[in-house]
């Protein structure tokens, strides 16, 4: 594993407390550009896009996520939520892939 993800993946750890802060959302989106298919980032940027409000970005990092781990029930619950969140904040449920930064 390159030193760099390690750094990051315990950067991430770090942050896990602020998800939703702008360096906790920039760190989970490093890991996931180095390791696309990291659950534990994935979910920190997705609960991390919720707690911001950014609930249509949420649900196509989590979408993604989940075509990656199907069986993930944490990336399931919080794309539930952001899911709701994006209904109940009256925004249409469409994709907008330009919004996404992961890979």
């Amino acid at each position: 594993m390159p030193l760099e993800l390690e750094q990051l993946r315990a950067r991430s750890k770090q942050l896990a407390a602020v998800l939703g802060d702008d360096e906790a959302l920039e760190v989970n989106e490093a890991i996931l550009d180095l390791d696309p298919g990291d659950p534990v980032a994935t979910n920190r940027l997705g609960i991390g896009l919720i707690n911001r409000g950014r609930y249509q970005q949420a649900v196509d990092v989590l979408e993604i996520g989940l075509r990656v781990h199907p069986d993930d029930p944490i990336m399931a619950t919080r794309l539930a939520q952001a899911r709701k969140a994006l209904t109940t904040a009256g925004a249409p449920a469409t994709r907008d892939a330009s919004v996404v930064s992961c890979k």
